[in-house]
């Protein structure tokens, strides 16, 4: 049985054994596959405490996780990479195994259920090649699901002749599948606990001490191996709050037409039939006419597995579907909903669709009693001497009509590993520890591939790199990568711009490879990097040149609290946290999980009468000078003179302060008063940054979302610098600015290099960005009177 679904598997995935030690599917996740299998098999025996901090997307630990561990397949891979020495190779014998373990499992269960060994091999076969798997050829971790039906032949045999060896089948087999894929481990979890009872059912009346602990050893020693995995995936998801919204889940959902749609790599099919990728869930003729010879026949004779089959293929279809699903124009909610609602890690989950293998596998089993019922149905009216030859002339017949209609192409693409293109990597393994950003930059924008490459790549030096694609990346990762490519001109360059955010996190190698690819010019990164006097060239290696970055002599970046001292009953209460980055350059704020703002409100007795959580948005890298994030907070209800208790983590100094707060009166004069406007005196120079604090006392609404300026004119009247944008980066425009509101800004202003020497004023203004004029509000001056602009000064500028 195993050798025909080993030759079925070399026909149906050709011409890929012909190269399974040098090519794959294709390069994209099947790169990314063998880095995971590679990194287990890399740190395991060296650091086993470290194992799920991959060296991909560095700086941010826990990266194994971010996509899945595929701990099992990697263990399996092992023992043929240390003896071929071939990553390609160990890697292909997986996948193809995954048809081989698939097509077996399912055929013993059926023959093991009905005693027909046929209708176990056409069971096996629409299984192992259903054009759901085609979809999924670059992703070795949902295809390996075959282990799930081993594990229940192994159950059911075990629970038939109570031999303790069968349940150290069924125990390897489930500790295998469990730790394939996290994905699958769920799926397959959720099918052993609806089958359990069907396969103990009939044992009630027998149980023993023996059978029972062998049961118990069964599920208790794959389900304690998942534990370690499945408290790693609760902990990133708390670090890194990974959860999809019901939109995105939506939209991955299947729907009745997926379960008609057809790969299209499928060869006979794909003219006819709607496509899908990368769940096409039709399940091909042969299984259907199974399925519905299985619902039809079987019942009498199997009643309990025909049950299971049909449950398995009614709750992964509705499961599949996803949260709701619209019926005669009227949305309905479905399982999975309370599933995303209630269970833990559930929201993680991205493409509900893959539900729908739980369906065909439901469906397979039906196929496979249908078949057996059908045979031994027809057996009878076939005279005894002719049956075993009609037997096997109806298994050939059918099997065939099957292989015909789910053969499917399967690419066979070479991995480059010549010596042009390991130069580089071969150099970095003999170089000391330093993570490595390569240019290309992350895939984001120059090609998923580019990403992978890389990632797979630094399997032969293993150094950090900051290069990641997978299912999941953090946020904060992806807006580093986006501070790093912000040059709207080149993304994939390092200049005087962003090398500050490369020393920041502790880069050490800059790789620049020879390649052409979007939205990089290999050249000019080239001419860049050299015109950076922190980047050392160490020369060409192969189809790459390397620099090494000097560790950084960078301040780091400061934060501050700041609040109004007056505020209006139950509104906003604007606070902020002022970011102050010295450097002349961007810089990083902080990587990890940016801590909420708490603030504690206290009347004159003394009394609790309030306590906030207030999330704040800190951007992953400010620009150089200041920068003020709001921090939310709302004033009591009820006027009164407060003491409120600012904190934001340990990221800055706690602030306590006393606020009145009290109704706003109706007032005459300008919408807007700046009630103060402060900042150091003394004398500041080129390059310096001027930080201005202003005060604004909020009197009427305001209709337009205005921006503020900030500018420093000379003695001539000449603009010399300045700072524009809307107040708080937008989150609190003026329009949201209400009567009695005191809010607070503090703007920072660099002085250029170009600065002249002398007296200087500060203008202060409100404007209406939206109009092509660019009319000024009207504002109160400190002074008194209204103006559309305030001057403010003394300031010196002294020479440099």
């Amino acid at each position: 049985m195993v050798l025909a679904f080993v030759l079925l598997t070399v026909l149906m995935t050709w011409p890929l054994p012909l190269h399974a030690g040098s090519a794959v599917q294709d390069l994209g996740d099947p790169l990314y596959q063998i880095w995971v299998m590679r990194w287990i098999q890399h740190e395991l025996p060296r650091n086993p405490a470290n194992l799920w901090n991959g060296n991909a997307a560095y700086p941010f630990r826990l990266s194994l996780l971010f996509g899945e561990p595929a701990l099992s397949t990697a263990l399996l891979a092992w023992p043929l990479r240390l003896l071929s020495g071939n990553d390609l190779l160990a890697y292909n014998a997986l996948f193809l195994a995954s048809f081989v373990v698939l097509g077996t499992g399912m055929a013993l269960l059926v023959t093991e259920v009905t005693g027909v060994v046929g209708a176990g091999l056409l069971a096996g076969i629409v299984a192992a090649y259903t054009p759901y798997r085609f979809g999924h050829l670059s992703h070795l971790n949902l295809l390996s699901y075959g282990w799930f039906p081993l594990a229940l032949w192994a159950l059911v045999v075990f629970a038939r002749t109570r031999r303790g060896w069968y349940a150290v089948v069924a125990a390897t087999c489930l500790t295998i599948q469990l730790l394939a894929s996290d994905t699958l481990a769920i799926m397959s979890l959720g099918m052993l606990a609806v089958g359990l009872p069907f396969v103990l059912w009939p044992e009630r009346q027998r149980l023993s001490r023996r059978f029972v602990v062998g049961l118990l050893a069964a599920l208790g020693v794959p389900l304690a191996a998942l534990a370690p995995d499945a408290a790693a995936r609760l902990q990133v998801g708390r670090v890194y709050g990974f959860a999809r919204d019901l939109a995105t889940i939506r939209a991955m959902s299947a729907t009745p037409r997926t379960y008609l749609s057809i790969s299209p790599f499928n060869r006979l099919w794909r003219g006819v039939l709607p496509h899908a990728y990368p769940n096409p869930l039709f399940p091909g003729a042969v299984a259907a006419i199974g399925a519905l010879l299985g619902l039809v026949l079987a019942g009498r004779r199997w009643p309990r597995w025909t049950l299971y089959g049909a449950l398995l293929a009614g709750g992964g279809f509705v499961l599949s579907l996803g949260p709701n699903t619209v019926i005669a124009g009227r949305t309905v909610p479905l399982p999975y909903l309370l599933l995303f609602e209630h269970v833990p890690g559930w929201s993680a989950m991205r493409d509900v669709a893959r539900f729908g293998m739980v369906a065909l596998l439901g469906l397979q089993l039906l196929a496979g009693l249908g078949f057996a019922a059908g045979w031994l149905t027809l057996r009878r009216l076939v005279p005894s001497r002719r049956q075993a030859l009609t037997g096997v002339a109806l298994v050939l017949l059918v099997g065939a009509a099957a292989v015909a209609e789910l053969r499917s192409d399967v690419g066979a693409v070479t991995v480059p590993r010549d010596p042009a293109t390991l130069a580089v990597y071969r150099w970095l393994a003999g170089q000391p520890r330093g993570a490595v950003f390569e240019l290309p930059a992350n895939g984001l924008w120059t090609g998923s591939l580019t990403s992978i490459d890389q990632v797979y790549y630094s399997t032969y030096d293993w150094q950090p790199v900051v290069a990641d694609d997978t299912s999941f990346l953090p946020r904060r990762y992806l807006e580093l990568l986006q501070a790093i490519h912000a040059n709207p001109g080149n993304r994939s360059l390092v200049d005087v711009a962003n090398v500050g955010l490369l020393q920041d996190i502790g880069i050490r190698y800059v790789v620049i490879h020879h390649a052409d690819a979007p939205a990089y010019d290999w050249r000019g990164a080239l001419a860049a990097a050299e015109a950076v006097p922190a980047l050392h060239r160490v020369g060409a290696f192969g189809s790459a040149t390397v620099f090494t970055l000097d560790a950084p002599a960078r301040h780091p970046v400061a934060y501050r609290l700041d609040a109004p001292s007056s505020a209006a009953p139950g509104a906003t209460f604007p606070a902020l946290l002022l970011v102050r980055n010295p450097n002349g350059s961007a810089a990083v704020t902080t990587l990890g999980t940016v801590p909420a703002a708490r603030a504690t409100w206290t009347d004159a007795a003394g009394r609790i009468v309030a306590t906030q959580t207030i999330p704040i948005t800190l951007p992953v890298a400010v620009p150089a000078g200041d920068r003020d994030v709001l921090v939310a907070a709302a004033a009591p209800r009820t006027p009164g003179r407060y003491r409120v208790h600012l904190t934001v983590g340990s990221l800055a100094p706690a602030l306590d302060t006393t606020v009145d707060v009290r109704p706003s009166t109706t007032a005459s004069g300008p919408a807007v008063l700046l009630q103060t406007a402060s900042w150091a005196n003394r004398a500041y120079r080129p390059g310096d940054t001027l930080e201005v604090r202003l005060v604004w006392q909020v009197r009427r609404p305001l209709t337009t979302g205005d921006a503020l300026t900030v500018q420093l004119i000379d003695s001539r009247g000449q603009l010399f610098a300045q700072h524009d944008g809307y107040p708080f980066d937008g989150q609190l425009p003026t329009t949201r600015w209400l009567p009695g509101m005191t809010v607070v800004q503090v703007i920072g202003v660099r002085l250029p290099a170009t600065a002249p020497p002398g007296p200087a004023q500060i203008l202060v203004a409100l404007y209406d960005p939206e109009s092509q004029q660019l009319p000024r509000l009207t504002i109160g001056l400190p002074t008194g009177g209204s103006a559309p602009q305030a001057l403010l000064g003394p300031l010196t500028v002294a020479a440099p």
